[in-house]
């Protein structure tokens, strides 16, 4: 009897336990229950266990969650950064983690003796990046992107062993990073340490690309400048970069044309490369189609002569040395090109004046060929022979252009050359201003620089969103006021038509037409600056070709 109203009692118990709810079968099972004392025991102690994993786990979550909103977290990641990327100093402003996302506003570096860089300032750098990311593992990033990135490279070393280390911090892995691809928006890379060797991409769409060797960089749009080319669209872009130096893979950039059709040259880059070391050497060859003169002659020559030239020109010299990147090549005009002097030569307007049958405001020459050379400052135009439309003129003989010397520098700046011209012409092309702008050029202890309010410019850390551009607008300012100064040296002759003085005697009589080929030949030297060209002999030309 006592048996059965045991067992009664027992499954009306277990029946009430059970329509109690889980937590107070937990703790009835934990209290001993109908269960043994090991049992007890263990499920007690497992309990405890999961308790503290739960408020472990809650604990790192919540870290995880909210490290990257600390105070010192944006300095630790700059240091990480920093060091990482071999800078001497690091700054990171704006950083937020939102939706799986890593944000920095902006961040600037400064690099080390041992960086491939000088400075590096990018903004809205953006990837993925899990909670455990930077902390265990493997941050898989994907793609980088950042919206503008405004780098400073160093084109060469000091000796070998500091090249090597350039390199290695370019193409260096990390374990612990594994970026595949960095995407910017608004890429502009500088690079040369001179005037002989400084070169450009601006404003450019880059995409860089990780591959077994190194680096693919593909740049597409943008401008490209290197020495006096400059104003160059770049199509296609494509360089490998390894520890071999730079190869450029595909190369296409393109030349808009002062024509009134509005046509494009190309420059098309084959077998171009950039070798490693202390002096990155350049080889290969470029091909141009049509390009404007005004992309390759110095600056302010282009409103002396225009047209357009093609040919294979080769490349020579270093990123790295005195005289920089040069190219040489045959110009030969054919149907396509045409290079045309302009009466802003005093002596074409003087000839103007003086030939009552000709007019020489532009002179278009469509035949013959010319040696054409450029490195460093210097310009090399040799073994010229061109002959003009309707054999107006013909021109044979060499120029040569480079920069001043010291003492031609001061006498530059002692003298206000607008004031020295002969009567007969002016200079309505010279700024008023431009002697101060060469003493400014060439004054390296400038006045720092001031806004437009003329309160001075931003020169903190991150100062480089407006500095940037006002340090490039002051180089443009200063190459265009110091290619002025450049002195150019040469011996043409000219032929003209036989009767271009019949009607000036004492021009006739001093200037007679050959009698073999019933041309007037003149000799033009050539000495000085730009504005000194052909003034002397058009003076003479204007004051003894008094018409009868």
């Amino acid at each position: 009897m006592e048996t059965e109203q045991l067992q009664s009692f027992n499954e009306r118990l277990s029946q009430w336990i059970s329509s109690q709810g889980f937590w107070f079968q937990l703790r009835y099972s934990m209290a001993g229950g109908s269960y043994s004392s090991a049992t007890y025991h263990f499920l007690r102690l497992m309990f405890r266990i999961f308790l503290f994993l739960l408020v472990v786990g809650l604990g790192c979550g919540v870290y995880l969650v909210k490290r990257v909103d600390m105070k010192n977290f944006p300095k630790q990641l700059a240091a990480a950064i920093g060091s990482k990327l071999d800078a001497s100093e690091a700054k990171v402003e704006g950083f937020q983690r939102v939706q799986g996302r890593f944000n920095v506003r902006r961040l600037k570096l400064t690099g080390g003796p041992n960086a491939y860089y000088s400075s590096v300032f990018a903004s809205n750098v953006r990837c993925d990046m899990g909670l455990l990311d930077g902390l265990i593992g493997t941050w898989k990033p994907g793609p980088v992107s950042v919206t503008r990135l405004d780098a400073e490279i160093r084109a060469g070393a000091e000796d070998a062993a500091e090249a090597s280390r350039h390199a290695e911090s370019f193409l260096r892995v990390f374990p612990s990073f594994d970026v595949t691809s960095v995407e910017v928006a608004d890429a502009t890379l500088r690079w040369g340490y001179s005037e002989h060797t400084r070169g450009r991409i601006e404003n450019s769409r880059l995409t860089a690309q990780r591959v077994a060797e190194g680096w693919r960089l593909v740049f597409r749009g943008g401008r490209f400048t290197q020495n006096w080319l400059r104003g160059l669209e770049i199509e296609k872009l494509s360089v490998l970069a390894t520890a071999s130096g730079l190869e450029v893979e595909e190369g296409v950039l393109n030349v808009k044309q002062r024509d009134d059709a509005g046509s494009t040259g190309t420059i098309t880059f084959k077998g171009v490369t950039v070798g490693a070391g202390d002096r990155p050497a350049v080889s290969g060859t470029v091909h141009l189609q049509r390009v404007d003169l005004e992309a390759l002659l110095p600056e302010r020559l282009g409103g002396f002569i225009e047209g357009s030239i093609s040919g294979d020109f080769k490349l020579s010299g270093s990123t790295n040395s005195p005289d920089g990147i040069g190219f040489a090549g045959q110009v030969a005009l054919d149907g396509g090109d045409m290079v045309t002097l302009r009466d802003r030569l005093p002596l074409l307007s003087a000839l103007t004046h003086v030939d009552a049958f000709n007019n020489y405001r532009k002179v278009p020459f469509t035949e013959g060929s010319f040696y054409f050379k450029s490195g460093g400052s210097n310009l090399d135009i040799r073994d010229v022979k061109l002959k003009a439309k309707a054999d107006l003129m013909t021109l044979v003989g060499r120029m040569r252009v480079r920069p001043p010397t010291d003492a031609e520098m001061e006498a530059d700046l002692s003298r206000k050359s607008s004031k020295e011209l002969a009567p007969v012409f002016s200079r309505n092309d010279v700024d008023e201003h431009a002697d101060e702008e060469v003493e400014r050029a060439g004054d390296s202890k400038a006045a720092p620089a001031k806004s437009a309010n003329g309160a001075p410019l931003d020169t903190g850390y991150f100062a480089n969103g407006g500095q940037v551009q006002f340090e490039a607008k002051t180089v443009s300012k200063g190459k265009e006021a110091l290619a002025r100064t450049l002195r150019y040296e040469g011996d043409f002759q000219i032929t003209i038509q036989g009767d271009s003085f019949a009607r000036a005697p004492e021009l006739k009589a001093l200037y007679p037409s050959d009698p073999a080929t019933g041309r007037i030949k003149l000799d033009v030297p050539l000495s000085g600056t730009i504005y000194d060209l052909t003034v002397k002999q058009a003076e003479e030309l204007v004051v003894k070709g008094r018409r009868d």
